[in-house]
């Protein structure tokens, strides 16, 4: 059989909001052909496998996944693999009856115009969501009635610890996209550091963690006949040594190699430090349902969890901006069960002012010498008061007279990551982002 050309492309970008990292899947093209009325072919997926090799905070992934035109018609498309942020693709194989096919790189400006001719032919809401910054592409051509296509994808990635812990995601959320359950989807990593490792757990799945040897264990997860309809995590730590070090090295044939080391420091414990923290919640109109649920229940987790010599203060806002306490208050237990109490009734209408909220939430913190920090919790783009992202950011900034750590929660797939990211970067804090199903507390 002649070998059919396969165009790919690393980093075809399209902006629509947030996209959800996400495993690949094969977005089909109905042939002229197709009888009406024409709904999205979507292919069969048999079998998910992914092997995971993780050493310290370096991360290769390798994924296969059979997929099978069930319709009684040809189906050509393209195979999107949304990358976490910094992977690197490290290989690319289509299988064609037993037969790797070739393959060649596509600019990404062609790259990202197949998609766009896609979408204007054929609009679907679910895939704006799937697509992100760095997307890998490859174009597969007609796949013939009741045959399948074989895809192997590896990348590679580096995870930072937060607080000492690793946090690892795979995202098998758009295996909705198949046709059919699939027949198999497994999880198995083989995880190893510099030391003895310490808690390895998955707050998703249920997974089997074997122990070879303090430094080493096998995480695994397997199920059949299913559609999963949720991201694989797993958190990981390392037990505490006065410096952990890794070196990792790599060379191919004829080239110039290069090595990765890695120095973590132990972390210093002692009395936890007094803070002042302002929550500012997004009770607007689009986080109605399981999103302002999701985002109360991360708020009372917070509370729960303050110190006694903690101040903390609420803001809600949708185009108006309210304040739950008054000002900065210590963290008390009775001010803690009276800040519960507001927040159970928190309900969401209106518009957002992003603007304003934050600029009234960062009113209340002061130099002191205390730690200072801004809970940002939203799902939306900003549609009243300033709007412009380029002035919120900086009249942000400029408001944050005292320094303070300011961190974005982006709940769902409609929020504008350009925005969230400007505004933790230029106040010393990060932006996580997470789907409308996935657990917020686990996140925090």
């Amino acid at each position: 059989m002649r070998a059919l050309p396969v165009f790919f492309s690393i980093g075809a970008v399209l902006f629509f909001g947030l996209a959800a990292f996400s495993d690949g899947i094969i977005i089909p093209v109905p042939p002229p052909e197709a009888p009406p009325p024409v709904e999205t072919p979507w292919l069969t997926i048999l079998y998910h496998h992914v092997t995971v090799r993780i050493e310290g905070g370096v991360v290769v992934t390798h994924v296969d996944q059979e997929f099978r035109n069930d319709h009684p018609y040809p189906v050509e498309g393209t195979y999107v693999f949304p990358l976490p942020p910094r992977a690197v693709v490290q290989e690319f194989v289509l299988w064609v009856d037993g037969q790797p096919v070739e393959g060649r790189v596509l600019p990404a400006d062609q790259a990202r115009q197949l998609y766009l001719d896609y979408l204007r032919r054929h609009q679907d809401p679910a895939l704006l969501e799937y697509v992100g910054r760095d997307t890998f592409q490859a174009r597969v051509f007609p796949i013939p009635p009741g045959e399948s296509r074989r895809i192997e994808l590896e990348y590679a990635e580096l995870l930072s610890p937060e607080g000492g812990v690793y946090r690892y995601r795979y995202p098998l959320d758009t295996e909705r996209f198949s046709h059919l359950p699939l027949e198999e989807v497994s999880i198995e990593v083989e995880l190893s550091g510099p030391s003895p490792l310490g808690a390895v757990y998955s707050p998703s799945h249920k997974v089997t963690v074997v122990r070879q040897e303090p430094d080493r264990a096998t995480v695994s997860y397997s199920e059949h006949d299913v559609l999963p309809d949720r991201d694989f995590y797993l958190y990981y730590s390392f037990a505490q040594e006065a410096v952990g070090m890794a070196l990792l090295t790599y060379a191919s044939a004829g080239e110039n190699g290069w090595f990765l080391l890695l120095f973590t420091p132990t972390q210093a414990r002692g009395t936890p430090i007094p803070k002042d923290i302002v929550l500012v919640i997004d009770k607007s109109g689009s986080m109605e349902g399981e999103k302002i649920e999701q985002v109360k229940a991360a708020v009372r987790y917070i509370l729960q969890h303050l110190g006694d010599e903690d101040r903390f203060g609420i803001v809600t806002f949708n185009e108006e901006v309210n304040w739950l306490t008054e000002g900065l208050v210590r963290a008390s237990p009775d001010r803690i069960g009276a800040a519960l109490n507001e927040v159970d009734m928190i309900y969401a209408d209106g518009w957002t002012d992003i603007h304003g909220a934050l600029i009234s939430a960062l009113e209340w913190l002061k130099t002191s010498g205390r730690p200072n920090y801004v809970i940002f919790l939203t799902d939306g783009l900003p549609t009243a008061g300033t709007t412009d992202t380029g002035e919120i950011a900086r009249d942000v900034t400029q408001a944050n007279v005292a320094g303070a750590r300011l961190f974005v929660f982006g709940v769902g797939y409609d929020v504008d990551p350009q925005l969230l990211d400007l505004l933790a970067q230029e106040n010393r804090g990060t932006a996580t982002y997470v789907t409308p199903q996935e657990d917020l507390e686990g996140v925090l």
